[in-house]
């Protein structure tokens, strides 16, 4: 490794080409998200070997700039260490993984703690190489990043004043299940709906157990509206991935159940 240089583990989100052959590297890590300059990055076989492909984990040195501080870190070499190809041939899994590596960076500023998040990201590109993009699995990795942000609802009782609901509406911006008396504008929820989403908040994987495919579609579908609305108000601008992604799985949610 060459004096000065770091070598992390990070997951490449994209990058733009700059001139003839070299490129912007976006990266998520456990330190948050960051970009780095790669030098021939579209020459050099050695260097890169074809390993700056979204999705794919890899191995990177970095090297800082001596010359301007607080400059873009240099890509000086990186190798693959899951390429998940498999995961690129479904437009579904592409727009899913892209959304959720855009979330990821988005909520992961650099120099940022971001072990789990990056963590949570691999988990959900894992799941997409085996299995197809459902919107259960958008909804889930969406609550449990809400969860990593400090955003953790609170599903059991109202969460303005704590009591007990026999009947409950969902306002994630207000922290969760709310009574009648709180609801506001917020829209009435089910008991199953509900169930499912405790069940993703305390599953150990990306998704819970014991749970019947097309109802956990049915549930993801109907959270979407309370979700879209936490991210709006946690999120500072729109994600670009968002169109795509709702375009090929769809985004309702508008009945209780």
């Amino acid at each position: 490794m060459q004096s000065g240089a770091r070598e992390i583990l990070a997951l490449v989100a994209g990058g733009v080409d700059y001139g003839e052959a070299d490129r912007v590297v976006h990266l998520l890590t456990s330190d948050g998200a960051l970009s780095a300059f790669a030098h021939g990055a579209k020459k050099s076989k050695r260097r890169f070997s074809g390993c700056l492909e979204p999705f794919t984990t890899i191995r990177a040195q970095l090297t800082e700039s001596r010359r301007a501080r607080g400059a873009m870190p240099t890509l000086a070499q990186a190798q693959a260490e899951r390429v998940r190809l498999e995961l690129r041939g479904s437009l579904e899994a592409i727009a899913l993984g892209s959304y959720a590596l855009e979330l990821s960076r988005a909520v992961s500023p650099e120099g940022q703690d971001a072990t789990a998040q990056f963590t949570l990201t691999e988990a959900l590109l894992d799941h997409l190489e085996a299995a197809p993009a459902t919107v259960a699995l958008r909804r889930a990795f969406e609550l449990k990043t809400l969860v990593e942000l400090g955003y953790a609802p609170d599903l059991g009782a109202c969460a303005v004043c704590g009591r007990d609901l026999e009947r409950a509406w969902l306002d994630l911006v207000q922290g969760g299940v709310l009574c009648p008396l709180h609801r506001g504008q917020a829209r009435e929820v089910g008991p199953k709906t509900l169930a499912w989403a405790r069940a993703v908040l305390e599953a150990e994987g990306i998704l819970p157990d014991g749970y019947d495919e097309e109802w956990a579609e049915t549930a993801a579908q109907r959270l979407a509206i309370p979700v879209g609305a936490m991210w709006a108000e946690v999120l500072d601008r729109p994600l670009k991935s968002v169109a795509l992604l709702d375009s090929v799985l769809g985004n309702p949610g508008t009945t209780s159940a």
